[in-house]
């Protein structure tokens, strides 16, 4: 029986080299069109950054994170706010990630669910109730001072 399962493992194994030699060219075209996207993003900010300023100025995909001002951690922590505002709940960064991707948004570095994580950890408004997951910070209710009814103010 010890060795059948042994079997059964290296099967596995060998499976899941397979799916991962198969993937491996999938992610690294994923990286690649999200590295172009980064550039033709940018190449897009400077172009609006040397139009003529009116007084209807249109931001590039209705956000200013093209605007060449904010840095990549604020813009960073400004979509992933975005993201979980909409979302139920908490999420899992790889959902995070997947909505960067949908949404065109700028993923910094190599691309990957890790280095939102790095901006999104040090985000104040930001928590992870458990690992791998972010979500929202409570808002707190504003406090009211608390009122001793035991002590009367008057004196008689």
């Amino acid at each position: 029986m010890e060795a059948e399962v042994r079997r059964w493992i290296l099967d596995v194994n060998v499976e899941a080299k397979e799916l991962e030699n198969q993937l491996a060219p999938l992610l690294e075209r994923q990286r690649a069109l999200e590295e172009r996207l980064g550039i033709l993003k940018r190449l897009l900010a400077t172009l609006a950054n040397d139009a003529p300023r009116g007084g209807g100025e249109v931001v590039p995909n209705g956000h200013p994170d093209t605007d060449g001002f904010a840095s990549v951690r604020d813009r960073v922590i400004r979509h992933g706010v975005e993201i979980l505002q909409e979302a139920d709940g908490p999420l899992h960064i790889n959902d995070i990630h997947a909505e960067f991707v949908k949404r065109g948004y700028e993923i910094p570095g190599a691309g990957k669910p890790v280095n939102i994580t790095v901006h999104l950890s040090s985000a104040e408004s930001v928590v992870s109730p458990n690992r791998g997951y972010y979500a929202l910070r409570p808002r707190r209710a504003a406090r009211e001072p608390v009122r001793d009814e035991s002590r009367s103010t008057t004196r008689g």
